[in-house]
């Protein structure tokens, strides 16, 4: 059985916090991201320790005082200020054309191993994880996956 890599590119317009952390960068890294979204860790936050985070302005250090959560499938992005006037809108993950990265990650990921986004989705659940619905992800496929399954299909059999 051969083993064919499936790559969607899409031109990258990442937003991101400014990472001052002390840890070695991988070579492609750009801006706190590699080009390589697919290759970076995934982690799983719980909300009280997304609020530490958010706690104090990433521009100025004073205390936030305003903070207006939302979320874009497994995207969290919540808008803040602080009683210095500073106003900021953070995404927990790279975006790319206004969509989060993670969510064609796992759409493409539900997809190339078979499952369905029926039983991911019920996992989610059960794990209160913040996740997108079946819309999203047959939108994704349509838009996105089922052209790159194509082209890798027709390059495949030349």
């Amino acid at each position: 059985m051969k083993t064919v890599t499936l790559t969607v590119n899409i031109p990258t317009t990442e937003k991101h916090l400014d990472d001052e952390a002390d840890h070695e960068v991988p070579e492609d890294n750009v801006d706190g991201f590699t080009q390589n979204p697919n290759k970076e860790k995934q982690f799983l936050v719980f909300t009280p320790n997304q609020n530490s985070l958010l706690k104090e302005c990433q521009k100025c250090g004073d205390v936030v005082n305003q903070q207006k959560r939302k979320t874009v499938g497994s995207m969290l992005s919540p808008e803040f200020a602080c009683h210095s006037g500073c106003k900021k809108t953070w995404e927990s993950q790279p975006v790319a054309k206004r969509k989060p990265l993670e969510n064609l990650l796992l759409a493409a990921s539900i997809l190339v191993t078979g499952n369905n986004c029926a039983a991911v989705s019920s996992l989610a659940s059960c794990l209160n994880l913040q996740f997108f619905c079946e819309i999203v992800f047959y939108n994704t496929q349509k838009k996105y996956l089922f052209l790159v399954v194509s082209e890798a299909w027709e390059m495949e059999n030349q």
